[in-house]
């Protein structure tokens, strides 16, 4: 009774928060005099803490997902700038998190599979659960096994070790709402109620077409891992925040993971990394630094410096380092940034110029450029100085020498009347 009490209000809630979302979505829809969209996707970012259940797993499933999209995307972005440019690249390599992936939603040996499965045993349980996947996963990269705790198992992702504590696990994935309890619902006085639970029969409805039936012609066990497949989210329900976990619960059980990459894929993504603000408002903590590793930043750049890390429009090098070349006579941008690469010696290897812009290897290129610059200002900054010191210490030499002058004529001029007037009296 209790359990479907609570699969009562589990259902309820999801039906709830996917209507709402449909509603939202509706009212702001104007696709027939729409022909282009800016979304807006807000992820709450890869959850790690003390204890991680079920939601921290598909939370952090779906920030895996989008790892991977985010560094394909960027990855592809770069080579296109250098087929663009007409520019020579090397092989780029760089870490890519799908072993982390397969691990848990390849079927049939995969993470959210055995759950699935475990789920179907009626004397399963979560120490089980565990046992399960320490035998068919041993071995796999991105899996080990904690000793300490049996219940527990850890998963390498890509921001990093994440130890999961099966407890809850088979619970919060069971979907156990009765079929009588259904057919009450769907016939409730309440037209919005029953609308719901529409809802909710269509879905279960298209689990049973997707999933297949059990052995002997019975459905099979709807879960929340069972029904991680690629497959169109109804319409209005392809928004939605991570920022909840029941929320992301909701989200990620109708399958739209999927879904999500496809449109991520078919359009032109951009990307606002945040690092989330510390308790102690300082500048410089443990969690600030964490937050630079999280979101995948330092697998961008190590994917720009494994190519070019540095480009620049023509213009903008010419704008800039003009002053390293004293005498740059074409007026092509082209040949005058050639000049100032050739005026500082930097080697043709180091660069390559492409139709628009110029490409450096290292960004120790740049900051070498940056040091002849220095260079050159402070050594012009000394000669004005001295220049100007110079003309200083001129005009007071001249004006002491006059003034000197001045005083030497008068005091002349005071000596001679003074012995003119002793002659006189003599």
């Amino acid at each position: 009774a209790l359990d479907s009490r609570d699969a009562l209000a589990k259902e309820l809630y999801g039906t709830l928060f996917d209507w709402l979302v449909v509603r939202i979505n509706e009212s702001i829809d104007n696709t027939a005099t729409m022909s282009k969209a800016i979304g807006v996707l807000d992820i709450f970012g890869f959850e790690v803490f003390d204890f991680n259940s079920f939601e921290q797993l598909c939370i952090n499933y779906a920030n895996e997902k989008l790892h991977q999209q985010f560094v394909n995307h960027y990855f592809k972005v770069e080579l296109d700038e250098y087929k663009h440019e007409n520019v020579p690249v090397d092989f780029i390599d760089f870490r890519d998190n799908a072993p982390c992936l397969d691990l848990i939603e390849k079927k049939p040996v995969g993470i959210l599979s055995l759950l699935h499965e475990e789920c179907r045993l009626k004397t399963a349980t979560d120490l089980s659960f565990v046992e399960k996947l320490n035998t068919s996963l041993k071995g796999r990269p991105h899996f080990t096994h904690a000793k300490l705790n049996p219940e527990q198992f850890i998963i390498q992702h890509f921001a990093g070790d994440v130890s999961y504590n099966a407890v809850g696990f088979l619970e919060k994935n069971k979907d156990l709402l009765h079929g009588d309890i259904q057919d009450q619902m769907l016939s409730a006085s309440n037209t919005f109620v029953r609308g719901l639970f529409e809802m909710s029969l269509a879905r279960r409805q298209s689990a049973d077409a997707g999933g297949g039936g059990a052995r002997g012609g019975t459905k099979s066990m709807v879960t929340v891992a069972g029904q991680f497949k690629e497959q169109a989210p109804p319409r209005g329900l392809a928004t939605c925040s991570m920022g909840d976990d029941g929320a992301a619960m909701m989200w990620l059980r109708r399958g739209q993971v999927e879904s999500l990459m496809l449109l991520l894929n078919a359009t032109s993504p951009h990307y606002i990394r945040c690092i989330k603000p510390n308790v102690k408002k300082a500048p410089v903590t443990p969690l600030t630094l964490q937050g630079g590793t999280l979101p995948g930043v330092l697998e961008s750049i190590h994917i720009r410096r494994a190519g070019y890390s540095a480009r620049f429009g023509y213009k903008a090098f010419v704008d800039r380092w003009k002053p390293l070349c004293k005498k740059i006579k074409s007026t092509d941008v082209k040949v005058q940034a050639a000049e100032i690469c050739k005026a500082v010696g930097l080697q043709k290897e180091h660069f390559s110029g492409g139709k628009t812009k110029l490409f450096f290897k290292s960004a120790a290129t740049v900051t070498l450029l940056d040091a002849h610059l220095e260079k050159l200002f402070s050594e012009s900054a000394t000669t004005i100085q001295a220049r100007w010191k110079g003309r200083q210490w001129q005009q007071w030499f001249l004006e002491v020498k006059e003034a000197n002058v001045f005083i030497q004529k008068h005091i002349r001029k005071y000596l001679i009347r003074k012995r003119f007037r002793r002659i006189v009296w003599a």
